[in-house]
Parts: structure tokens; sequence; C-alpha cells
């Protein structure tokens, strides 16, 4: 028996009134999610800009230059890297869709291994997101580039428009953009992918010392039928996506200036960038149904563009983080293969 009755009795009450105090009861508040900075690098594959340095390298070789990559972005604390994984419709992954690309082991050339597979596990074991890259359209980067056997120039060349140098497959032909559409699906389902992202090339650049002029491009459609054709697939591609695998992120990269004095506060020198002939609409993709907005690619070098101030990106900057070419900058200029990723 207790020697104090009255402090036990009290101390229970105590007790009892805080714990029903401190029970759980629902507030009703909506806690925002914790802020997270978007950190990523580009990772190119056409033309071996960075990866592999050379096409003909062995299987092995390739992949300690993909881990040398992934090293640098996990050193720099990066979260997330675009892997250019289609760069001409041709496939750095297995694909019955498509041929191995020519900048592996050669046009058709399986190099022995499957480089997407190996660039997510490793990009996973670094805590880094591996998002893949396409460029639905392009075809050829240069007529003259040879292809494997299945390549869509070969087996559907009533799809394919020529500009200068570069082989299209035509965006305004329904059976193009099935096609992108999918190949896009088809490493969505496959793969453990974080993101399907897609760069700025739907319609050609102008030609270099020359206006670029809807005419050039004769596939019989106005600017904005040309617009709508790409406004369809983003939107389509997007729902597709969600649908598949909600968690996956898409994204898309036009050119920060879409139309002369668009946003404020810019200027540019170079031609194509002023050029409407690319025929995509910066505005309507974050309006698209949960599209999250485009990282405008500002692929400018010093003294081509000024930026000031937020309006530098188009719409809700928070849903658009700027994707910064720093490899053209001469002071941080690297060399291809040399591990340093394009941020």
């Amino acid at each position: 028996m207790t020697r104090f009755p009255f402090f036990h009795a009290l101390s229970c009450s105590v007790l009892a009134l805080a714990s029903q105090a401190l029970g759980w009861q629902p507030s009703g508040e909506s806690v925002p999610a914790a802020p997270q900075e978007f950190r990523a690098a580009w990772i190119s594959t056409v033309h071996n800009i960075d990866w592999p340095s050379r096409s003909g390298l062995s299987g092995a070789a390739q992949r300690a230059e993909l881990l040398t990559i992934l090293n640098t972005c996990a050193q720099l604390k990066l979260n997330a890297v675009f892997l250019q994984v289609r760069p001409n419709a041709d496939a750095l992954y297995q694909s019955s869709l498509e041929p191995w690309s020519q900048w592996l082991s050669g046009p058709g050339v399986n190099p022995g291994y499957d480089p997407l597979a190996f660039a997510i596990q490793e990009a996973h074991r670094r805590g880094i997101e591996l998002h893949a890259w396409f460029n639905p359209f392009r075809a050829k980067a240069n007529i003259k580039h040879a292809v494997g056997r299945n390549h869509i120039s070969l087996t559907r060349p009533d799809l394919m428009k020529r500009n200068g140098s570069v082989l299209l497959m035509n965006p305004s032909a329904s059976a193009s953009r099935d096609h992108a559409m999918r190949v896009i699906l088809d490493v969505v389902r496959r793969y453990d992918i974080d993101g399907v992202h897609l760069d700025d090339y739907f319609y050609p650049y102008p030609t270099p010392g020359r206006t670029w002029s809807p005419a050039s491009f004769s596939d019989g459609k106005s600017p904005s039928q040309r617009r709508a054709c790409i406004d369809d697939f983003v939107h389509d591609m997007y729902k597709s996506v969600k649908s598949s695998k909600p968690w996956v992120r898409v994204g898309i990269s036009p050119f920060g200036i879409w139309r002369p004095g668009v946003p404020g506060g810019i200027e540019a020198g170079r031609g194509r960038l002023r050029a409407p002939g690319l025929r995509r609409s910066q505005v309507a993709f974050p309006r698209m149904g949960g599209l999250p907005g485009p990282a405008a690619l500002l692929a400018l070098q010093p003294g081509q563009a000024e930026l000031s101030g937020a309006d530098a990106v188009v719409g809700r900057p928070e849903h658009q983080p700027p994707g910064m070419a720093r490899h053209r900058h001469g002071a941080h200029h690297e060399q291809r293969g040399s591990g340093a990723p394009r941020l």
C-alpha cells in the first residue's frame, strides 16, 4: 500500500487526462510536400557527344565510360540524368521495333548487353533517377549514315522528309506519330525508367545562313496544322505514359525562346531561335491535362542571348527547371567522352 495515497490518486488522474489529450485526432490540415531540387544532366549519344566516346567500343569499354559519367553525377550531387536512348529512330536498348544505334557498336550491331537496363541499374544504385530521352521524329542525323536493316527509313521510305543533310519522319503523317508512340510506350512498359523526356526537335531547324520557310518542308500542312500535330502527339503521349505507369514523369525541352520578345527579358541573336518552324506550343504544353511543363532548353553560347528575371521560363517556373547547356560556354567546355555530364 502506498505511503501517499492522495498523490498516487492525483498522478493517476493527471496521466489519464494527458493520455486523452495526446490521443491522435485527424487534424484535417493539408501538409505541403517537402521541396526538392531537380538537379539533372543530359547524356547525349548522337554523334557520340557524351557517351560512348566513339562508335565501335567494346561493351566493357562502353560500360566503364558510362560508370565514369554516373560517378561524376553522384559526386556533383545530381539526382537525375536524361539518357538519350533514341537519337535517330534507333535504340540504345534491346528493341524489336528499331535497330541497334549506330552510336554504340555500329548500325544494327548488338553491343552484347542492354545499355538502358545497365544504366537504370547503376543510376538507381547511386540514388539517381534515369529518364529516357527520345528524339521522336529524326530518322538520320546525316543522310549518309548507315542504319540497321529494320530502320524505318528502309521499311517506310514514304514517311521520310529530307531537310538539308538530315532525314526526318514526317510528323504530319499519322503513321510517323504512331510509330514514335509505340517506341516510347514499349520502353515505358519494359524498363524501370523514372521519366520520359522529349527534346525540342520536331520539325527541322532552319539551315544556317538561310531563313526557314514553311514551304521548304513540303508536307502540304499549314503552320497551325503542324502545331496541332505536335500538340496532339504530346497530349496523347502524356496520357498513354500515365495510363501505363502513373509514377513515370513526363517532360519536354522546347527552346526557351518560342517567339521574338516572348517571354520578355530575352534577346536572341541566332536566327533559328526566332524561327516558328519547329512547331511546338511551349505555352500550351503545361496546360495539357497535367503535363508538368517543359524544361526550357537554353542552349545558348555567350553573347547569343541575355536572360533577365524569372520570366525567362514560360509559365510556372516552379514546375519548369531551365535546361542550361553548360558545355557551350567556353570556360566550362568539356571534351567528348571526358566523363563530365552536360548540365
